[in-house]
């Protein structure tokens, strides 16, 4: 498990590169008044992308939630064994969005990265994706704030 400090190192730093800089016509990055790279809305993760993916991992953890609940005569790594095609249908999803220029290579390397990391037989590792998923989602609008996107 990652500590607090390198969670919010590693979250902040991923959630970065989901933005692509924007450039003028001679291939210049444009910088906003703060100085910071104002990143391409076009080629950029949009927030509606990143809340579906989001959206759908938190649907999941429900999930698997309420069946540890219901089902405590069960030992929950069993139990964490069905929701495991569940997650990782989303690796098909994420490269269905990437196929579609939904959704940057970025954001496709880490989700499929991360996925590979959860092992199934440890609900504790999905969790803790979650928490990490949780802080990515939190530093991207940090990021899309400083950089100019205000389409949120």
């Amino acid at each position: 498990m990652l500590t607090k400090e390198d969670l919010t190192k590693r979250a902040k730093e991923q959630a970065k590169k989901f933005f692509v800089k924007k450039k003028n016509r001679n291939g210049d990055v444009i910088y906003t008044r703060d100085g910071h790279p104002k990143w391409d809305e076009n080629k950029s993760l949009s927030s509606s992308q990143l809340r579906r993916f989001f959206g759908e991992f938190k649907r999941i953890k429900i999930k698997l939630d309420n069946l540890i609940k219901n089902n405590k005569d069960k030992d929950p790594k069993e139990i964490f064994k069905e929701v495991i095609p569940q997650i990782m249908l989303q690796v098909a999803q994420v490269n269905y969005a990437f196929g579609r220029q939904k959704v940057p290579e970025e954001f496709r390397k880490f989700i499929e990265v991360e996925l590979k990391k959860i092992d199934e037989n440890s609900p504790e590792s999905f969790y803790d994706f979650m928490v990490y998923f949780e802080a990515v989602v939190g530093y991207y609008y940090y990021w899309a704030q400083k950089g100019g996107i205000t389409r949120q």
